[in-house]
């Protein structure tokens, strides 16, 4: 799996391949309403100690798509900069679980139709509140078919602040959602254990099965730092075993050498499981 290349690079070589008719200011004329995206919350008010969850929606066009946190071989991952209050702090991005596409002739993870990228929020005890909660949230996507456009929305949300508990909102869009999201465990999976091949900078990956899976997906979380390439998968019976090659660029950014990946299966019933794991990279001294 190579690095991603850069979001500039791309959109220039995908627009170079469209039909010399169309000038690059047309196609995105076209394109503008490529994908809507809004924000969400889970409740309907806050309050100081409180604690919800953001949902950034992004609904595109049949067929087209945007990136998971690694969009694999191309792409480019959605990015989201929020801005609030001080005393609001806001968590990391919660992925659901991707769908590993072919773009371009390369392997890439994402999302077609609709994602809805959640978030948590703390309010702290002191935040200040006068006048609501007032969110703001900068998003941009790269959306592919054909050809790849880069969009972005800022976003925003007023939450009145309240002296009693919230009460939910948005319940039907967030329970979806965070079905998709990768658990820490699950009985179908009986271990997952890790080896290191001698001799190579290669490690392998064997998960364990109670339950033999359908189907068995593995999306490692590559970042600027790391490259997880050269990805094999063997699956078969109630083992399955995962060898890559990883390629460390910035140790230092690597804690404990220590990388996230998920594990995305189909259970008895067709539904996508996934769990979350991490497998530890070699870091020279």
């Amino acid at each position: 799996m190579r690095l991603n290349t850069r979001l500039s690079t791309l959109v220039a070589l995908m627009v170079v391949g469209v039909a010399s008719s169309l000038q690059a200011e047309d196609l995105l004329e076209k394109h503008v309403d490529l994908v809507k995206a809004s924000l969400i919350a889970d409740v309907d008010s806050v309050s100081p100690g409180s604690s919800f969850m953001l949902g950034v929606h992004l609904k595109m066009k049949p067929h087209w798509h945007t990136y998971w946190v690694n969009p694999g071989e191309s792409g480019e991952a959605t990015k989201i900069k929020f801005t609030g209050p001080q005393g609001v702090e806001f968590g990391a991005v919660r992925w659901p679980l991707p769908t590993a596409m072919e773009s371009f002739g390369a392997i890439t993870y994402g999302y077609e139709d609709e994602a809805l990228l959640l978030v948590p929020v703390k309010v702290g005890a002191q935040a200040k509140l006068e006048g609501g909660l007032k969110i703001d949230a900068h998003v941009v996507w790269l959306a592919c078919l054909d050809t790849c456009i880069e969009g972005e929305a800022t976003l925003n949300i007023a939450l009145p602040v309240s002296k009693s508990k919230p009460a939910p909102a948005n319940g039907p869009q967030f329970a979806k959602w965070i079905k998709q999201l990768p658990a820490s465990s699950h009985t179908a999976v009986a271990a997952i254990e890790q080896k290191k091949k001698d001799g190579a900078p290669l490690s392998v990956v064997e998960v364990k099965w109670n339950e033999a899976p359908k189907k068995v997906e593995w999306f490692p979380i590559a970042t600027p730092a790391v490259a997880i390439e050269d990805i094999v998968l063997k699956h078969e019976g109630v083992k399955t075993v995962i060898q890559f090659k990883p390629n460390v660029y910035r140790p230092d950014r690597v804690p404990g050498g220590k990388v996230d990946g998920v594990i995305v299966f189909e259970d008895g019933k067709g539904q996508r499981v996934g769990v979350a794991m991490s497998f530890v990279v070699p870091i020279e001294e």
